[in-house]
């Protein structure tokens, strides 16, 4: 795993964090990955941590990820990043079935991913998640996000919507692929 604080001094605000960039080097997809990124002053001191999880990397696939500083950035002077994951993937729900998915970019540096599930289990869903990854051109994960809905009745349809907002970087998505899951 590869990493470099960044620190970009934008127009409006400074935004902090960790680049990484993780490759599932095995031949099986992983389950979610959390990294956790530890913050450090300039005496060595810890300030905060923060973390950021992905549902799923699949084998050979490569994760651009970003570990954003919620602390204050100016006291920012290092940083520690550890990962772990689930070696199991969470398994689809049967009888669930994806509809239809879309994503759209804006102009204002956000992509909205949108959809529709539809429950033919015979029962009601108690809970479900929608969790969408996000995709450059060349195949390489950006970010994933998520959404949820509870008591979905049997035989009807979730209308779903996942924003995603990283202004340098929402113009680079190219496509994008939606998991579904009732665990948290």
């Amino acid at each position: 795993m590869d990493s470099e604080l960044v620190v970009d001094e934008g127009e409006y605000s400074t935004e902090t964090y960790v680049a990484a960039t993780l490759e599932n080097q095995g031949d099986a997809p992983s389950g979610q990955i959390t990294l956790t990124a530890e913050w450090y002053d300039s005496n060595g001191d810890f300030l905060d941590n923060d973390n950021k999880y992905l549902p799923i990397l699949r084998a050979g696939e490569t994760w651009e990820a970003r570990v954003h500083a919620l602390t204050d950035d100016e006291d920012i002077d290092d940083y520690e990043l550890s990962g772990e994951y689930d070696p199991s993937p969470a398994k689809p729900p049967e009888d669930v079935e994806i509809v239809e998915t879309d994503h759209e970019a804006s102009n204002d540096g956000s992509v909205v991913v949108t959809g529709r599930v539809e429950n033919n289990t015979g029962d009601e869903i108690s809970y479900l998640e929608a969790e969408a990854l996000l995709y450059d051109d060349s195949g390489v994960v950006l970010d994933g996000d998520w959404t949820n809905q509870s008591g979905i009745p049997e035989g009807e349809t979730w209308r779903f919507e996942i924003e995603w907002f990283q202004f340098d970087r929402a113009d680079r998505v190219a496509d994008h692929d939606v998991i579904l899951t009732t665990s948290f």
